[in-house]
């Protein structure tokens, strides 16, 4: 099967959380045999030749470079050349992933696999929910019309949608999805990681832990992820 991944983030570091998402499930799907081809941005990888199409790992990974470097710090992919990449290649596919929600070349990519009859399925990895309040009223506004002008059409017509918690499942539901059109599957993580584990004690014994019991938080410092409740409610 001929596989689309299309991210505008593809980097290859362990770490980065959802950042390297597309980039464990394109090597997972080579080795079930699958041709994988990623459309990608430059953002945070060095200049790329967008003529080529770069081999890693057996993953066909096209780069196209955004229109300012400035704006895809904030977020803000504007890929030159993916337009025209998509539009001449993209009926070469069989089925398309797009990860995340609100983006200008999902926008893209939503009109040609319509125009094409190519299912697609969506992965918002969190990215649905409209921030609201104080500062962040803009945003809500910026993505409700996004919403109101492309973003229900492109859930809509999505073959699935993927959740990766049952919270990702009740936040597609607020934006009408139905039920049955909703998948929900954990991020993978490539296990060869995990083939040589320490010895049971030897975090305890370098932070020099005497406590019973440890509380384990994984994922970035920011506000959005919560921790703040999780320190206050311990505390």
């Amino acid at each position: 099967m001929k596989i689309l991944q299309v991210t505008a983030i593809f980097v290859l570091s362990k770490s980065n959380g959802t950042k390297v998402l597309s980039y464990n499930i394109s090597k997972a799907l080579v080795k079930r045999g699958h041709e994988v081809t990623v459309y990608t941005t430059d953002a945070y990888s060095r200049l790329r030749n967008v003529q080529e199409i770069e081999n890693i790992e057996g993953i066909n990974v096209r780069y196209h470079k955004n229109v300012s470097i400035l704006l895809s710090k904030y977020k803000l992919f504007l890929p030159m050349g993916m337009l025209s990449a998509i539009k001449k290649g993209i009926d070469d596919f069989d089925i398309i992933h797009l990860h995340d929600f609100r983006s200008v070349h999902n926008i893209i990519v939503y009109h040609y696999a319509k125009k094409y009859g190519i299912p697609y399925l969506l992965d918002a990895h969190g990215s649905t929910p409209r921030m609201s309040g104080g500062k962040r009223r803009l945003k809500w506004l910026l993505r409700w019309l996004f919403d109101i002008a492309f973003g229900y059409r492109i859930l809509r017509d999505a073959s699935r949608v993927i959740a990766e918690t049952e919270v990702g499942v009740n936040e597609y539901k607020e934006l009408g999805v139905n039920q049955d059109k909703i998948c929900v599957i954990t991020p993978p993580f490539p296990i060869e990681d995990f083939s040589r584990l320490p010895l049971s004690g030897v975090f305890r014994r370098k932070y020099n832990i005497k406590e019973k019991h440890i509380i384990l938080f994984l994922g970035r410092i920011h506000w959005i992820k919560g921790i703040d409740f999780l320190v206050e409610s311990f505390y």
